[in-house]
């Protein structure tokens, strides 16, 4: 992530909030992201702790199951880590949240009361949740060589700091394939989670290392 994109980021990133707060004002609900959303409510109820509640979720494509009976609950202020191999869910999931699929039966819930089920996209973004899609681009000021190797070390580890720095006032979803970024996210903090989807149902779920250390997660994913 180059400087000028970090700094466009934030840009966005504050002109959402301040759109937020017009519409809480306003009398809609407030809140922020499925890649990350705003704790501080207006409407949204998150007295039982959970800010996002997937129930039963089952979504089928011509009789693939994309996901299949998902159960997943994230609490307020929370950074979750998802990972899986290609195929298990993890789009699916996010367009559910999204408002981008409806699933073919399940609850899905942001706060106690917001049927996210029951509303557009578009809706959905006004209540508060946002996604950044994964869109690779070609900078012409870069070498083939830079382009290439993608993010650097530097950028990755300044990218997890500003993570890091949204935890809290903020409930992030980071679904990602890169183990050495899910390390820079929950090494040596208790408690931060890691879901494991596979084939559209939670395959395991708790610290980094108690799901490296799953013989099954290994097998279907991390390998040996």
């Amino acid at each position: 992530m180059t400087p000028d994109l970090m700094r466009a980021g934030a840009e966005t990133r504050r002109a959402a909030e301040e759109r937020a707060a017009v519409a809480t004002a306003a009398g809609r609900s407030g809140g922020r992201q499925a890649s990350w959303s705003r704790v501080a409510t207006g409407e949204l109820d998150v007295a039982h702790g959970a800010i996002l509640y997937l129930d039963d979720i089952t979504v089928s494509f011509d009789g693939f199951k994309a996901l299949d009976r998902l159960t997943l609950s994230i609490s307020a202020g929370e950074l979750r880590c998802i990972i899986g191999p290609n195929g298990a869910g993890k789009t699916t999931m996010m367009d559910v949240i999204t408002g981008k699929t409806r699933p073919d039966s399940g609850r899905a819930f942001f706060g106690s009361t917001i049927d996210l089920l029951r509303l557009r996209e578009n809706e959905i973004a006004e209540a508060g949740i946002g996604r950044k899609f994964q869109k690779p681009t070609v900078f012409e000021h870069l070498t083939v060589f830079e382009t290439v190797a993608g993010m650097t070390d530097e950028e990755t580890e300044r990218t997890a700091e500003l993570f890091l720095s949204l935890e809290g006032s903020h409930s992030l979803v980071v679904v990602e394939h890169d183990m050495k970024f899910i390390d820079a996210l929950t090494r040596g903090r208790a408690g931060r989670k890691v879901t494991v989807l596979h084939e559209g149902r939670v395959l395991a779920e708790g610290s980094l290392a108690d799901v490296q250390g799953n013989d099954q997660v290994v097998e279907v994913y991390l390998g040996r």
